[in-house]
């Protein structure tokens, strides 16, 4: 018993003349992006990942959209499945977070599992995970994993909340101003492990306590 609402729009395209109807499109496209709360990246497998679509599956990750990718024409891969679709997930292994669907629009295959997916991304798109769990989870981290260092000096993670749901976002209190990129890459994937977040990029804060 859910309603929504889906908007089809152009890709976006890489060089645009002047004054063209590509560039409206885009623009449309960019417009929609920034008012969606779930993207579905529909991608041609029998193309492959072309730098259009990693451009438009990194905004969304900068925009902490929900992302779901829509792998459309499979019928049109005829062998070696398995490999292709490993193919098409390394290319985008930056949203490895994503559902993956293999889909055929013109046989009308797993279109079924769209929706499904879109319900479970919306899920969890609007979770909140209890204080008490998160920094549970974090005492299980700080046993079990050796810190990340920096300036020759261990990261310690002292606290952590949830402050928003939509895209799920996170304050986390360290010993340090600043953290590297590897260390909050580390943190997400410990996220993702624990609690899942299907198909939501994470928003982390970081503060100094």
């Amino acid at each position: 018993n859910r309603t929504y609402k889906i908007v089809d729009t152009a890709g976006l395209r890489l060089k645009l003349k002047k004054d063209s109807l590509d560039k409206l499109a885009s623009y449309l496209a960019l417009f929609s992006i920034e008012r969606c709360d779930i993207a579905l990246l529909v991608i041609d497998a029998s193309e492959g990942v072309k730098t259009q679509d990693l451009r438009i599956a990194s905004l969304l990750e900068q925009k902490h959209k929900g992302i779901i990718v829509v792998l459309n024409k499979w019928d049109l891969i005829e062998k070696d499945h398995d490999k292709v679709f490993k193919e098409l997930q390394n290319r985008l292994s930056f949203v490895n977070f994503a559902p993956f669907l293999r889909v055929s629009a013109k046989e009308s295959k797993n279109i079924d599992k769209i929706f499904k997916n879109i319900q479970i991304v919306e899920d969890y798109y609007n979770t909140r995970i209890s204080t008490h769990d998160l920094n549970e989870a974090l005492k299980f981290l700080s046993k079990t994993h050796t810190p990340i260092n920096i300036n020759s000096k261990p990261i310690k993670i002292k606290y952590i909340n949830q402050v928003e749901t939509k895209p799920p976002t996170f304050v986390i209190f360290t010993n340090t101003e600043k953290v590297p990129k590897n260390f909050e890459h580390y943190i997400k994937n410990q996220l993702y492990y624990m609690f899942k977040f299907t198909g939501c990029p994470l928003k982390l804060i970081f503060k100094k306590d």
